[in-house]
């Protein structure tokens, strides 16, 4: 990615193929199964989100040293090797993602984010269930980090 994007469409299209297609299809499920998060694009010092993500939604958050931070409630990656999604979502103590771990074998499911290879490696039925529990929780925004 040479230029920096300004929108979630221009991020989209600056990617390289195969990753390009799978950002689109997954940006396209996100907007369908939680319309409500409204998507941008977001700049990042993160080596692994360096290229930035689709943010969507917003929430705020106390950090641990008491300083609340707006953030996004889901966010969508595509990096060099992999595409990622993330959460800030937490219930009951444990990110969102946690509870889809087993429903996602072929996925590196993290702290607060889901990471694939390829779309052929997720089930977009589960990503979607994922995403609409995200959408559904982040509703107050509130979570503890």
């Amino acid at each position: 990615m040479t230029a920096k994007p300004a929108t979630p469409l221009e991020y989209i299209r600056a990617l390289p193929e195969p990753r390009r297609s799978e950002v689109r299809t997954l940006h396209a499920l996100i907007r369908k199964a939680a319309p409500a998060l409204r998507p941008r694009f977001v700049a990042s010092t993160i080596e692994r989100m360096k290229n930035g993500v689709i943010a969507y939604g917003a929430a705020s958050y106390v950090r641990s040293d008491g300083k609340q931070v707006e953030w996004y409630v889901l966010a969508l990656a595509g990096n060099s090797r992999s595409t990622s999604l993330y959460t800030s979502v937490v219930v009951n103590g444990r990110y969102l993602t946690a509870g889809f771990r087993d429903a996602l074998p072929r996925a590196k499911v993290g702290g607060s984010y889901i990471r694939f290879r390829s779309l052929a490696d997720v089930d977009l039925g589960v990503i979607a269930r994922f995403v609409r529990a995200a959408a559904r929780r982040s509703s107050g925004g509130r979570r503890r980090g």
